[in-house]
């Protein structure tokens, strides 16, 4: 039997990505070359591993994922030792963030990456608050930029599960997001009690979260008018001006045009952390160093335009969903 990574790695993609296309897409070659990866992989195995309907496992393809997956990973880190042994990182590291820090946070470091750690290909996998650390344990990612819930909003110290290792990252603050018509639009800060008569959209996870501390430490009920599910959802609705939101200052970017983010009195900070496993690879390391000096070179930039930006540059983007 004579298999092949590139045909490991495309079945993999497939069933991934459910898709042909996409998995093609993410593996930078084309459709065709996809397909005939794993059709060769099929004459191999002696059946077929992939339903070309919809894209999932048959029952041998079901079987033969996780081993598939296993030698991908065992090559992936024999490639990072061998490149760490001569000074030179490489191999894919996969890392998992919420949709507020990969758009507020990440793309200030992207430059440094490609500059401080060239032989490192960089995957952001977005997820919400609750499913980040499971992908952690389970090795789905290599590394997670993490909401530090268990922080009080006044001060304390950044604590991670004790398996993991994390560095503190430059975090963010919570914020009022109101149509740009609102009365409270252009204030400084506002506080609380004085959008206590207007609807409360909340998002879940973390956000939610966050806002609830943010009621406790005001001593008033959360009175939530609508949970809504996904924070471009949650920001178009702010737009039709179904009621106001609190998300974090790191989304400004993606909030739709005629809304706003105002700080909140007293300020709501968010502490962010990136986390690692135990078993993180030497590329893994490699870029969580280059992640941390890219952030602290950007400091300046990038913690302004997340936590103290004016509350009259908060019209932006169209929200992406």
């Amino acid at each position: 039997m004579a298999l092949t990574l590139a045909q490991l790695r495309a079945f993999v993609a497939v069933l991934g990505e459910r898709s042909f296309s996409a998995a093609a897409e993410s593996l930078g070659v084309s459709q065709p070359a996809v397909s005939g990866s794993v059709a060769a992989l099929e004459r191999e195995v002696g059946g077929a591993v992939v339903h070309r309907v919809d894209a999932t496992a048959t029952p041998l393809g079901e079987r033969l994922l996780p081993h598939a997956q296993a030698a991908i990973a065992a090559t992936d880190s024999l490639r990072a030792e061998v490149g760490a042994f001569a000074g030179r990182p490489t191999g894919l590291v996969r890392l998992g963030a919420v949709t507020s820090v990969i758009h507020g946070l990440l793309p200030q470091v992207t430059t440094h990456l490609a500059e401080s750690a060239p032989g490192i290909d960089l995957e952001v996998l977005e997820g919400d608050d609750a499913e980040l650390p499971g992908w952690l344990r389970s090795g789905a990612v290599d590394a997670a930029i993490l909401i530090d819930d268990g922080v009080n909003l006044v001060g304390g110290e950044l604590r991670v599960e004790p398996e993991f290792e994390g560095v503190a990252l430059p975090g963010d603050e919570m914020r009022f997001v109101l149509r740009t018509d609102h009365p409270l639009a252009h204030q400084s800060a506002i506080a609380l009690a004085d959008l206590a008569d207007d609807p409360l959209l909340c998002g879940n996870g973390g956000c939610l979260v966050q806002a609830q501390r943010i009621h406790d430490q005001a001593g008033l009920a959360m009175r939530i008018a609508q949970r809504v599910n996904g924070l471009g959802a949650l920001l178009s609705m702010v737009k039709v001006g179904t009621g106001v939101s609190i998300a974090p200052s790191y989304a400004e970017g993606l909030l739709p045009r005629g809304t706003i983010m105002v700080p909140i009195d007293p300020p709501c900070p968010r502490r962010l952390s990136l986390v690692t496993s135990p078993r993180a690879t030497p590329a893994t390391a490699a870029l969580v160093a280059a992640l941390v000096a890219g952030i602290g070179a950007g400091a300046g930039a990038g913690a302004g335009a997340g936590a103290g930006a004016s509350a009259g540059a908060g019209t932006g983007a169209e929200a992406r969903a």
